[in-house]
């Protein structure tokens, strides 16, 4: 492996990682009172706000594989084969999300 197939994706991930936690450390988050009752209402908002978290994740994730994979190691194959498994890692984490959410609701009742 040589220095841009294993080091520089490693250490960008890291070092991404690392900003990430000290801006969460910098600027915490304001803590909910009770949560809402899932409704109708409760459910589209929540769907409005995680639409775009999604697309903007998965064009994130692709970007990512575009950026270490075609343009630093000059592998465009691994193009088609990011677009269909990050299809597969979203229908794995939505479902795996929403029943992460629900138990987490009944749990805190």
């Amino acid at each position: 492996m040589t220095f841009r197939e294993a080091v520089v994706p490693v250490v960008t991930a890291y070092a991404l990682t690392v900003w990430i936690v000290v801006y969460a450390h910098r600027h915490p988050a304001l803590r909910a009172g009770s949560r809402a009752r899932l409704t109708r209402t409760v459910a589209r908002r929540l769907a409005r706000e995680l639409v775009p978290v999604v697309v903007v994740g998965y064009v994130v994730f692709f970007g990512v594989v575009f950026l270490f994979g075609a343009v630093l190691l000059g592998d465009a194959s691994l193009l088609p084969s990011a677009v269909g498994g990050g299809a597969v890692l979203l229908a794995i984490a939505i479902p795996a999300f929403a029943a992460a959410s629900w138990v987490e609701g009944l749990v805190r009742r």
